[in-house]
């Protein structure tokens, strides 16, 4: 069967927001001829198969010269109806169009225009988005923090406005000035054995106790099915540091003592536990780790490298060598007293409480996701990443480079900054961080800004864990329609709507949720309503 696809305008790059068009009609390939980027792919609405320029074409094969159809930012319309209609395009980063020859009814195939969208606009009604790439929904969540095991316990203490905060009690000895942390009291699973625990480092553990919850709320068991076909990418940005400190200074050390601090092992043993074959990534970008892992394995889906992806980060920075580190840059509040020591985006903030914990969410091809009668929890619709290429730890304080990812995630979402609903902020609480998203956010929103929390008052700051903690909160935010609030909330700072400590129910249909970290690492993700 052919298709009859008239290509009006398109993007370049990946920005839905840029108008510029590079769409050529010459034909420059015949149909016989291999086009660039190889076989065409055949994507129906949620299949996808492929097939050769010769043995299923007819008529003449015309390729735009440098461009690319942006899944994003293109609306198809269907003209011609008739049986089971297909959309071609070309594998790669080459858009093509197939222009069969006669009539509609004579080629026995239907005729579609597919138009750009530019930041603002969506689909008419009637009109379907082209689908080069994979739509991606949220199928499992799970979550280790200071509330306990579990993403249920997570999002009851959220929406009722408690904290998780007490006093530091897991580094033995310590005397410094920091005195408040986020907790964990852990028990491994039952599918964790206790000679396996002793094994492995306990940002590993919580990596698997995490992983397993999501497996379990997606409804799959272990080993996952059609393990060739999922992917792992779990972060950390300071990997085994707890079994590292506990070898320091030894003579001898037993075999499995350098797997054990490795920054990659929670994704490495995550993989191996649950038989994921696909791609698996220990990804370290600092505090935008967990996000980044998320919006990668949002990719690797995209792009046909994986039908599923378990994905997210952990952290246990709870340690002497850690928080010395830490008040010697004078990032740590100093406040003795929980109600008191992280007040993200207000007056007299002093710096963040360091805590622990895991999140991890279970993404899912949609089509994958609907045949094995997966639910969606959410969607996720976009990812967007940038640098600041400022400091080591300080950031721009325009929030040049976190702009640029609000922007882009925006961009591959296709949505306007109108349309987002609520922001779940970095806000660390401390004075240069806050200052810098607070100002990126106005360069993307303006006086339009929706409602702001931050969820480390209450959590603490799980450094590469928790833009997946947040993220995990966030879907639970979408589903309860309920914004989570920033708690021992005082006087703001900045002109921003901070939530204080009560949770707000609202209509919610899209939320952003940023990270950054040190380094200049900026991420940005958009999820929506299922």
């Amino acid at each position: 069967m052919a298709a009859i696809i008239f290509l009006i305008g398109g993007c370049l790059g990946g920005d839905s927001g840029n108008s510029k068009c590079c769409l050529s009609m010459e034909p420059c390939y015949s149909s016989t001829e291999a086009a660039p980027g190889g076989e065409l792919g055949v994507q129906g609405f949620g299949k996808i198969a492929k097939r050769s320029v010769e043995s299923d074409t007819e008529g003449s094969l015309f390729v735009p010269r440098e461009a690319r159809l942006i899944p994003e930012c293109h609306c198809m319309l269907e003209v011609c109806s008739l049986p089971s209609p297909t959309v071609l395009g070309v594998t790669g980063d080459v858009c093509a169009t197939l222009q069969a020859t006669g009539a509609c009814a004579k080629t026995n195939s239907s005729l579609f225009i597919v138009v750009p969208l530019y930041r603002g606009n969506s689909c008419r009604e009637g009109e379907k988005v082209a689908g080069l790439g994979r739509s991606v929904v949220v199928t499992g969540l799970g979550a280790v923090t200071a509330f306990g095991m579990g993403a249920p316990a997570l999002g009851s203490a959220i929406a009722a406005g408690r904290s998780g905060l007490g006093p530091l009690t897991r580094v033995a000895g310590w005397d410094g000035r920091t005195g408040v942390a986020g907790e964990v009291e852990f028990n491994p699973p039952p599918a964790i054995s206790a000679r396996m625990a002793k094994r492995l480092d306990r940002h590993v553990l919580f990596a698997l106790a995490a992983s397993l919850e999501a497996c379990r709320d997606a409804g799959l068991g272990r080993p996952l099915p059609g393990g060739d076909e999922a992917a792992v990418v779990i972060g950390s940005s300071r990997g085994g540091e707890t079994s590292l400190l506990e070898g320091w200074g030894k003579k001898r050390t037993g075999p499995l003592f350098l797997p054990r601090i490795l920054a990659n092992m929670a994704a490495a043993q995550v993989s191996i536990f649950l038989g994921a074959r696909g791609p698996s990534w220990g990804l370290s970008a600092a505090c935008a780790t967990g996000g980044a892992a998320i919006g990668e394995a949002w990719e690797i889906i995209r792009r046909g490298d994986a039908t599923l992806a378990v994905c997210g980060g952990a952290e246990t920075p709870l340690t002497a060598l850690s928080l010395a580190g830490f008040e010697a840059m004078g990032v740590l509040s100093r406040r003795r007293d929980p109600a008191e020591a992280c007040r993200p985006f207000q007056r007299g903030r002093d710096g963040f409480v360091p805590a622990e914990g895991a999140g991890v969410l279970v993404l899912e091809e949609a089509e994958h996701a609907r045949v094995r009668g997966a639910g969606a929890r959410a969607v996720l619709t976009g990812y967007g990443a940038a640098s600041d290429a400022h400091h080591p730890t300080a950031p721009d304080p325009a929030g040049a480079g976190a702009a640029l990812a609000m922007r882009r995630a925006l961009a591959k979402a296709n949505l306007a900054p109108e349309a987002i609903d609520y922001i779940c902020a970095h806000g660390t609480g401390t004075v240069l961080g806050d200052a810098a998203e607070a100002a990126a956010v106005a360069n993307i929103f303006g006086s339009g800004k929706p409602p702001v929390s931050s969820l480390k008052a209450a959590l603490g700051h799980t450094l590469g864990a928790a833009g997946a903690i947040e993220a995990v909160a966030c879907v639970m935010a979408l589903e309860r329609q309920i914004i989570p609030p920033t708690v021992n909330c005082g006087e703001s700072e900045f002109p921003l709507d901070l939530v204080p400590n009560r949770a707000r129910p609202a209509v919610i249909r899209h939320c952003l949720s940023n990270s950054f970290g040190f380094g200049g690492h900026n991420v940005s993700l958009v999820f929506s309503r299922a």
